[in-house]
């Protein structure tokens, strides 16, 4: 064996990527990735460069002569010194561009007429060995207009000036820019372009810029494309299959820790091709259901208790989002399953109202009512309030026990498209969650054996010309399968011989 010669960094990056099999680029191709990306075609996984033109014409149709979009990207963000957060590409970026790697920007410019004619332009970071030795290829301008179907691409440094030409007073320049950012905020090297653009142009100049871009895009993507569908689809199979898998699972029991739940929840759709969940999952055991948004996830799980489990995957892109909820033991109690039942009863006739909805549009606002409706009438039986349904929905009594709403808009984030507002008429494309819940507290003057008890159930539903398509009908619902699944957790936890104490979580 004889040591290599150190390389320098030019040396070594021309070394791992001189292979014509192995071209660089800074995000998944086909050449790179085959087991991702099915052809040459697609830029990201389902999304075609086709599709991707076809977005940015849709949105030039949109905007009024003389406007432009900027679609700017985030940036490496540090959890602690010198360790990034994981990195998830800017949502609109990757919509309309296709681009998932960080420090880069999209502008869309409208040209003359209402055709959809545009001229499309990526800023990317510029190849560097020094830095791809230690983060991995970059894409580069040499091959991002051929990756991302645009017209131009150029360099970040570039920004600053194209920017400036544009925002000032010559015969080419825009009555607007429309500028988007996603919520972490660009990325550093986007700043100071950005800054530099506006030194350059000077502050009257500065004022065609606004960031009023975000309701118009949103309203573009709300309503999902074939492909999308397909994509979602797969995010919420992957996802289905991990709640089977983690409902069935012996690492499943009284005495684990919660944070183990979603731990295995993480793995199952991790190994399924999920880049990881689509948000902290809610492993919420006995009466930390009643907290909806229960992140803590540092409790035990209890023998008689029931375990709510909100959690999703984010598959190429696109979330899906799942809760259900079941028995630490093998059965649920009679109280639980009475209440599990009536929850379960309102979220399939939630579906079935989005499935009329081809005759009598519905909004979520709309099925939120009918949700609270049903709720409230089950509310009654079970003696948690009383007097007329009528009077009980129109004093929100039933907003004790159910204080959240019924459905989001889900699609690249899981809470999607946040500035279309719930009174909007749902069209086919539209993807919403489904999530009735009752939530009944121990300070409540109500039975003993319903206290404490905390159950929400969510599928997310896809809105067609017809019947309504539950992309999450693969994961476990009905009382029968929750508790087969709970049964063969307890025969192979006991077959394993597996205890857990609790003080194998002390010092």
């Amino acid at each position: 064996y004889q040591r290599r010669v150190r390389d320098t960094p030019t040396q070594m990056l021309k070394r791992c990527f001189s292979s014509k099999v192995q071209p660089w680029f800074g995000q998944p191709h086909f050449k790179t990735h085959p087991h991702l990306l099915s052809n040459v075609l697609e830029v990201t996984p389902g999304i075609k460069r086709s599709e991707l033109v076809e977005r940015r014409k849709q949105l030039v149709r949109s905007l009024p002569e003389g406007v432009a979009v900027l679609l700017c990207g985030g940036g490496e963000m540090l959890a602690t010194n010198d360790i990034p957060h994981p990195w998830r590409a800017s949502t609109n970026l990757r919509y309309w561009g296709g681009v998932t790697e960080p420090g880069a920007a999209l502008l869309i410019e409208r040209l003359p007429g209402n055709d959809g004619e545009h001229r499309a332009t990526a800023f990317v970071l510029p190849r560097d060995p020094n830095r791809e030795l230690w983060d991995g290829a970059r894409t580069g301008k040499e091959r991002a207009g051929e990756l991302f179907g645009v017209d131009d691409a150029l360099h970040v440094d570039e920004l600053g000036p194209r920017v400036a030409k544009l925002i000032g007073t010559g015969d080419d320049s825009v009555k607007q820019l429309c500028v988007d950012v996603p919520a972490g905020g660009m990325a550093r090297e986007l700043e100071t372009a950005m800054r530099a653009a506006t030194s350059d142009a000077g502050e009257t100049a500065a004022r065609k810029m606004t960031g009023a871009a975000r309701p118009l895009l949103e309203k573009l993507r709300c309503i999902k494309s074939p492909a999308e569908v397909r994509v979602m689809q797969r995010a919420a199979q992957v996802a289905a299959a991990a709640f089977r898998e983690t409902l069935s699972s012996p690492h499943v029991r009284a005495g684990a820790i919660e944070g183990g739940v979603g731990a295995e929840l993480d793995v199952q759709c991790r190994r399924r091709g999920a880049s990881g969940l689509s948000f902290p999952p809610v492993v919420a055991g006995g009466r930390n259901a009643l907290t909806i948004h229960y992140v803590r996830n540092d409790d035990l799980l209890r023998d008689g208790e029931l375990v709510l489990l909100d959690g999703g995957c984010e598959w190429a892109g696109y979330c899906s989002d799942i809760t259900r909820t079941f028995p630490v033991s093998p059965q649920f109690t009679p109280a639980q399953r009475d209440v599990y039942e009536r929850v379960l009863d309102v979220n399939q006739r939630c579906i079935d109202l989005l499935s009329a909805s081809a005759h009598e549009p519905q909004s979520l606002d709309s099925m939120h009512a009918y949700a609270t409706r049903w709720l409230t009438e089950h509310l009654v039986e079970l003696g948690l309030l009383s007097g007329s349904v009528d009077s009980l929905v129109s004093s929100r009594a039933y907003s004790r026990f159910y204080p959240h709403n019924t459905g989001h808009w889900l699609g690249m984030d899981v809470h999607d498209t946040s500035s279309i507002t719930t009174n909007v008429k749902l069209v086919p494309g539209m993807i919403v969650t489904v999530e009735p819940g009752l939530y009944i507290g121990h300070e409540f003057d109500v039975p003993e054996e319903l206290r404490g008890i905390g159950i929400r159930i969510e599928d997310d539903v896809v809105v067609t010309d017809g019947d309504a398509l539950n992309l999450t009908v693969d994961a476990p619902k009905s009382v029968a399968d929750i508790e087969a699944l709970r049964a063969a957790s307890a025969a192979a936890a006991a077959a394993a011989e597996q205890t857990t104490q609790i003080e194998q979580f002390r010092l």
